[in-house]
């Protein structure tokens, strides 16, 4: 089977703000049909809690369970959003909120640098602008499946470390929760025809670093990001 890869750089308008992005755009020639398989998932916006990808509580990545960032006052539990489509084909969405890596950004700034827990509602998701509008019929994400992975860690989402702060506790494992959310979609989608990878602000650099990984779950499918 051989694989070709190219790139393209276009600007996609995300709740009314522009996001360029390099894209490299990953083409495997083994096809696969839309009616190959239907996920198993609602086809409404539905939260996907610890306990509905996690229920035994056993998964860890590097040792750390899935998190965001604990920061006082806040809630920890990591959780993600789902709605399922009508076509072979799978929107996967990083979402942005700032980062931070020392001492003033991560607790003395903190309400201003990034989003500490999951803020994202079903309500906001169905009401949602740009490529969440799934009422707009020129939305060519419109039918298909999407899974929104919120942002709460500070760290791109790509970061899996406890830091200690002067004596606070930032969890930066956000790339534990992406692992967390892969488990979670390889066990509900048999192989997507094509999945497409994006993101604003943190979560257009966590589309380039963890785009790989999804390739590498999805060997049959087009990946484009």
């Amino acid at each position: 089977m051989k694989t070709k890869v190219f790139t393209k750089v276009f600007t996609l308008f995300i709740s009314g703000v522009a996001v360029t992005l390099l894209c490299f755009i990953t083409h495997n020639s083994t096809a696969l049909a839309d009616e190959e398989y239907t996920p198993e998932i609602s086809t409404e916006w539905t939260e996907i809690t610890e306990e509905m990808y996690d229920p035994d509580g056993t998964f860890e990545y590097n040792g750390l369970t899935p998190s965001c960032s604990n920061y006082p006052g806040t809630d920890p539990e990591f959780s993600f959003f789902a709605k399922g489509g009508s076509v072979n084909k799978l929107l996967i969405y990083f979402q942005g909120g700032g980062a931070c890596w020392f001492f003033n950004m991560c607790v003395v700034m903190a309400e201003y640098t990034y989003t500490k827990s999951v803020t994202t509602t079903t309500d906001s998701l169905e009401n949602g602008y740009g490529i969440f509008n799934l009422d707009n019929p020129k939305n060519p994400f419109k039918n298909w499946s999407i899974v929104f992975v919120p942002y709460c860690t500070g760290d791109l989402h790509t970061g899996a470390n406890d830091a200690d702060y002067l004596g606070v506790e930032i969890r930066h494992r956000g790339f534990d929760n992406f692992q967390a959310v892969m488990a979670w979609i390889k066990s509900k989608f048999a192989g997507p025809k094509q999945i497409f990878v994006t993101g604003s602000s943190a979560g257009g650099w966590a589309t380039n670093w963890n785009t790989p990984f999804i390739v590498d779950a999805f060997p049959d499918s087009r990946v484009d990001f």
